[in-house]
């Protein structure tokens, strides 16, 4: 690239035959070439130099030719290029890339809470089963498969962060489920302590349909940051 002259130049070179001077003046010109007895040796109609020239020439570009006969040929396009800014890509946050369907346990003691956060997800295509606390959540892992928990930390019966501790004490795949913790008493959490009694992620009431699904996508990725 001649950036100074604003212009790219791209060079092909071969082994062949070679051109000698003469020829090389007429070489643009249609149905030339350097020897007649090319085109039996060799085949081709004599057309291609004339076509790649008219195609540089459509574009305002020059072509040029040097060569030594036995040794080969070097042919150089010359094209002249506008000089532009680097398109800026904008980053795809977690939000944006869909997850595939999911089947999630959403555990809050509150029935309008359920519901919302159960339309949510059911509306990003994941299937959704709720329950009352985390005695609830215990008793229906064994026989399900279940890819993410999301849930409340204060409930009756059993709270989210002693059903997360013995979520973790399971046999099997089940204690790695990834668990997001959803509270409405952020100034109370410390997020460290969360995640240090097992939760995968900490999801903060109220929450946009944006951050819900980053809170998934952070808790479902290979390495979770451990803070939705």
């Amino acid at each position: 690239m001649d950036t100074a002259l604003e212009r790219m130049r791209l060079k092909v070179t071969d082994t062949g035959i070679g051109i000698n001077s003469q020829a090389q003046a007429s070489l643009f010109e249609p149905y030339v070439q350097a020897d007649k007895t090319t085109m039996r040796k060799f085949g081709g109609s004599g057309l291609g130099l004339t076509i790649v020239k008219q195609l540089v020439s459509a574009m305002d570009g020059k072509i040029a030719v040097n060569s030594v006969p036995g040794r080969g040929s070097t042919f150089t396009v010359f094209l002249p290029l506008k000089s532009a800014k680097a398109p800026v890509i904008k980053p795809t946050s977690r939000a944006e890339i869909k997850l595939p369907s999911l089947s999630i346990v959403v555990a809050d003691d509150n029935a309008v809470n359920r519901m919302v956060l159960s339309r949510l997800l059911e509306a990003d295509g994941h299937k959704v089963v709720t329950m009352s606390n985390g005695r609830e959540v215990l008793n229906y892992l064994p026989d399900h498969a279940v890819s993410v928990i999301m849930m409340d930390l204060q409930m009756p019966v059993m709270d989210g962060v002693t059903a997360v501790r013995k979520i973790r004490a399971m046999d099997g795949s089940r204690s790695t489920i990834p668990v997001i913790a959803v509270t409405a008493n952020v100034v109370h959490e410390d997020p460290r302590d969360l995640i240090k009694s097992g939760m995968t992620g900490f999801l903060s009431k109220p929450f946009r349909q944006e951050e819900l699904r980053d809170a998934l996508q952070k808790a479902m990725s290979p390495n979770p940051s451990g803070l939705a």
